[in-house]
């Protein structure tokens, strides 16, 4: 039988590592709170740093995610929302629209500029006679309120837009105040602001931090999308919904962002392409016409930025046109049969019955400049399609046209182009889907862009 010799700790020492282990555990405890309150929740992370992203977080907020947010911060983050939206800062905004500041000692308790640009826009109002209360924490049904506000100044909703019935909307609709009904109605039916259940809304609790952001991202989402429309949202009833994927928006981008992000020279490899045009409009009658356009595409040696590109086009399923246009030569040959014999110039460049590549220089004189000069306006996005990065370009142009192209950044090819003209002469909407094949051979299927082979083609329907 063993011996267990056990030396005895000395008491002193003993005292003393049962306090330092207890301040370690307190100490670890007080550092995993911190640290959690200084980082969103789970469920908030995305939103809120895509909110810090397009910049519509103070750096002095990006802090203490969970705490409730004040009245005063919260009109920090309407006002910079405003701007982000507007391009602008919050004075020229105010003098373009004729607005005065009210003067700095409107509040007694608070001269924070912020506040009064958001009280001179008809955002928030005071506490009480020359009273803010700046840092009262601010309550959810307040939040919704000056949700609601802020989206109304930038000009995107009205009245009639939010008279939905309230009876049913939210199991406590009886606690919130009727000052604020409005608002929860907005946010609710625009998807800005959820209730804390299934059937409560909470009105009276306090609003964090970290719930002021991720709306306010929504918010910004929301009007972004209002100010350039997508135009496959704006015919719903008559837009192909089975056609698109649905693109998710990730930061806003200024034209030179945008341009940089794409390749100053064509792509230089072999690929073939589906495209898919589904027309829909109405000049002197009604049409509902499919395109369908197979591509094939050859880069040349020499000179730089060369390539070949044949055309196969059918319309509502028959064949319309064969080209083959060589970029060298600048010079197309076709045979066609129908009524969709246009210029070869027009059928080559054309982005809905041939699609180019969208280098630096097109988007830049065949897109943006042209749109620019006639008075319209352009806006760009990077947005996500599918798990893959997409350059979203809006154009508002004169007629009433607007050409929405969702571009590729690894083939600077356009996935997506929808096409709107709306005005008192008529209507049309062009909505487009390219598939992308990386695999061709050029060399398997050289014929293709035999000119003498063309010239013998003939349709048969």
């Amino acid at each position: 039988m063993g011996i267990i010799l056990q030396k005895k700790m000395n008491p002193n020492l003993e005292v003393f590592m049962k306090r330092f282990f207890s301040t370690l555990i307190i100490f670890l405890c007080i550092l995993s709170f911190v640290c959690a309150d200084n980082r969103p929740a789970e469920w908030a992370v995305n939103e809120v740093d895509s909110a810090i992203a397009v910049g519509l977080v103070p750096n002095e907020l990006q802090k203490d995610y969970q705490e409730p947010i004040t009245r005063e911060e919260f009109c920090l983050l309407a006002v910079k929302l405003i701007e982000t939206i507007n391009e602008k800062n919050s004075s020229d905004i105010m003098k373009e629209r004729g607005i005065q500041l009210v003067p700095s000692d409107t509040f007694n308790d608070c001269q924070n500029p912020a506040v009064l640009v958001a009280y001179s826009l008809g955002i928030t109002k005071g506490t009480g006679a020359a009273q803010f209360s700046p840092n009262a924490s601010l309550t959810r049904e307040q939040a919704a309120t000056l949700l609601m506000k802020t989206a109304m100044f930038c000009g995107n909703y009205n009245d009639e837009e939010l008279k939905a019935s309230t009876d049913n909307l939210f199991s406590d609709m009886s606690s919130i105040a009727n000052w604020a009904r409005q608002g929860v109605i907005f946010v609710k039916d625009f998807q800005i602001m959820n209730g804390v259940s299934e059937n409560n809304f909470a009105p009276k609790a306090t609003y964090q931090r970290q719930q002021a952001y991720v709306t306010m991202f929504r918010l910004y989402q929301a009007i972004s999308k209002q100010i350039a429309p997508q135009t496959a949202e704006v015919h719903q009833s008559k837009h192909r919904s089975d056609l698109f994927a649905k693109s998710k928006f990730i930061k806003k981008l200024s034209i030179d962002e945008a341009l940089s992000m794409l390749n100053k020279e064509i792509y230089p490899h072999d690929f073939t392409a589906e495209y898919y045009v589904y027309s829909t409009g109405q000049v002197n009658k009604a049409f509902n016409d499919i395109y369908r356009a197979n591509i094939y595409y050859h880069p040349l040696e020499t000179p730089k930025n060369a390539f070949l590109k044949r055309t196969n086009l059918y319309v509502n399923g028959k064949p319309e046109l064969v080209c083959i246009y060589n970029s060298e030569l600048d010079e197309s040959s076709y045979r066609g049969h129908g009524s969709i014999l246009v210029s070869d110039k027009g059928i080559i460049t054309n982005p809905l019955t041939s699609p180019e590549i969208f280098t630096q220089s097109y988007l830049q004189e065949q897109i943006i400049q042209p749109v620019i000069a006639e008075g319209g306006t352009v806006k760009a996005s990077l947005e996500e399609i599918e798990g893959e990065q997409v350059l979203h370009i809006n154009c508002n142009q004169s007629g009433g046209m607007i050409s929405d192209y969702w571009i590729s950044l690894k083939t600077n090819l356009p996935v997506q182009i929808v096409i709107l003209i709306e005005n008192e002469y008529a209507w049309g909407l062009d909505e487009c889907r390219l598939t992308y094949f990386p695999d061709y051979d050029y060399q398997a299927d050289k014929q293709l862009f035999d000119i003498e082979l063309l010239k013998q083609f003939k349709f048969s329907y």
